[in-house]
């Protein structure tokens, strides 16, 4: 069938001395550098939690799909799509791996240290913690302002390199692990709402709650967006995208017969 769009799926790729091996979530975890991303330097390597290989891999493949079949459209023709989790992987590190070769210096942006870094837990409030993060765009009158609005400004300006990299300071910044206790002594202060209202008054600075997972399910913009489909109680998470023609009904594995 000349027309036949054909997707072929492998753990390493087609060629090669590995092509005939069986490859695995956490082998290929392993081999592309995930496990460094996560835990502490002096602790021994952890996965990604979610299976981020085969997803990801999914992903590449559908994508690849997509450009053939805008080829067979225009041209008749099919196509032979290869994709591998290997591949797939390595795609996603370029932008670390590039930072990190041969970079103009090596602290700045938070490429050059999240091979480094321990996880990002968030500003403790008073009930949750908060992910606090710059935009490339946030003035440094916005985020004095800021501070003034936390209580802040008289104590942070005290360190002459907080105040001269200001930008770093938080989020994923070089200097946010020096400079988290003294963003805490501040946000404990308010509830996670209280803080996240101050900072939404900067569209330069980004916030969210950390949320558990039962109060993921119900959140506004979950429901806002119908992304949660609900059978019999039990949540589903639908598809992420939207479309004009109804999408179809969600039931439970098991739930209907033939």
């Amino acid at each position: 069938n000349p027309g036949l769009v054909y997707q072929a799926l492998s753990s390493y790729g087609e060629k090669g001395p590995l092509r005939d091996r069986p490859g695995s979530e956490l082998v290929i975890q392993a081999m592309t550098g995930y496990l460094r991303l996560l835990g502490s330097l002096d602790q021994p390597p952890v996965r990604v939690g979610s299976d981020i290989v085969a997803t990801c891999t999914g992903s590449v493949a559908f994508i690849g799909v997509l450009a053939a079949l805008y080829h067979r459209e225009k041209t008749g023709a099919g196509q032979r799509v290869a994709t591998s989790a290997l591949g797939a992987m390595m795609s996603l590190r370029t932008n670390q791996w590039a930072a990190l070769t041969d970079p103009d210096e090596w602290i700045g942006d938070s490429y050059c240290t999240n091979e480094t870094d321990s996880p990002h837990s968030g500003y403790q409030t008073k009930d949750r913690p908060v992910y606090i993060s710059p935009s490339p765009h946030l003035s440094d009158k916005d985020f004095f302002g800021m501070l003034d609005d936390l209580g802040m400004r008289e104590e942070f300006c005290q360190n002459p390199e907080f105040f001269e990299n200001w930008w770093f300071t938080f989020g994923l910044g070089y200097l946010g692990g020096q400079a988290k206790p003294l963003w805490e002594k501040y946000t404990t202060k308010f509830r996670s709402e209280e803080l996240i209202a101050i900072l939404e008054k900067y569209s330069n600075v980004w916030s969210v709650e950390f949320a558990e997972l039962g109060a993921l399910m119900v959140h506004p913009q979950l429901v806002a967006n119908d992304l949660v489909h609900r059978i019999d109680g039990k949540g589903f998470v639908r598809a992420p995208w939207r479309v004009p023609w109804e999408m179809p009904e969600l039931y439970e594995a098991g739930s209907m017969s033939g």
